[in-house]
């Protein structure tokens, strides 16, 4: 009998140091995590160090790349990335940059108030012209006024500065384009709302075909434009080197509600262009039945 209980005890502790053995061997997860987190903090403080080296490589390849540039795309490069401080820096240096500050660029023939207008936040600007200077009727080779640059961006606190400035908001490109033009194409109600309130010709014709504002707002389907312009006592019935008028126009493209708010406030339905049609003759020809109900 002893010598089976002998035998019994045998191989139960047997079982119990198999056990034991495979569990710190296969299974000692805490030293294992241990050993494994330690090599991830290493990885990682290497991995750091390393992209510490490249960031710092990067700037300064970057710097050299921004120092080789024009100083005129220096100052394009700093606008765009919102950069002010260094935008002051950079002019502050320039020794004779009060008495340059109105000068074309021999690059693109911009000023820096009109490189700075179109879309530029306005600390920049007010930069220039506060502290600078910078003449705000100043146009560059082209005849584009720092106004128009910013209302081609629809830079509406800039416009609001330069016109607060007495920027002039009459004057004309080469083409004949003001800054009302310029806005409009944007369709933006409250940037064309802002520039006539502020004296804009709400009737200038400037383009070859005498197209007027309203014209070109009707045709677009501009309706708050359209809206703008006849509550800033836009001529509702002229007519473009065609004979066409605004209802012409936003007939022909089928735009009912522009139809709908011209002939309420006041536009002639019977009137022919060049080719004896009227607005609803237009209509017809394209198919816009919906229009047509609407000019019966």
């Amino acid at each position: 009998m002893k010598l089976k209980y002998f035998k019994l005890f045998f191989i139960v502790t047997t079982i119990f140091l198999v056990v034991v053995t495979v569990r710190t061997v296969f299974f000692n997860t805490d030293s294992h995590n241990h050993s494994h987190d330690h090599q991830d903090k290493e990885h990682h403080a290497e991995k750091d160090q390393i992209d510490q080296l490249v960031e710092v490589a990067l700037s300064q390849n970057e710097l050299k790349s921004f120092e080789s540039l024009p100083f005129v795309y220096q100052i394009d490069s700093l606008i765009q990335k919102g950069d002010f401080k260094h935008f002051k820096e950079i002019l502050s240096k320039k020794k004779d940059i009060k008495e340059t500050i109105n000068d074309f660029s021999k690059e693109d023939g911009r000023t820096l108030l009109t490189r700075a207008s179109f879309g530029a936040q306005l600390p920049f600007v007010k930069y220039l012209v506060d502290e600078l200077g910078a003449d705000v009727n100043k146009p560059d080779k082209d005849q584009i006024t720092p106004l128009m640059e910013a209302a081609a961006s629809e830079n509406i606190a800039v416009v609001k500065f330069l016109l607060e400035k007495k920027a002039d908001v009459n004057t004309q490109n080469k083409l004949g384009a003001d800054s009302l033009t310029i806005a409009l194409s944007s369709g933006d109600p409250e940037l064309a709302a802002i520039l006539l309130k502020n004296g804009a010709n709400a009737n200038l014709k400037w383009n070859k075909k005498n197209l007027s504002h309203l014209m070109n707002a009707a045709r677009n389907g501009h309706r708050g434009i359209v809206r703008v312009l006849l509550s800033h006592q836009a001529r509702i019935n002229d007519q473009d080197d065609q004979g066409n008028t605004a209802l012409h126009y936003a007939a022909a493209q089928g735009f009912k509600e522009v139809v709908e708010d011209l002939l309420r406030a006041g536009a002639i339905k019977e009137i022919q262009n060049n080719k004896k049609k009227m607005p609803i003759d237009l209509a017809r020809e394209e198919g816009f039945s919906f229009i047509e109900q609407a000019l019966k």
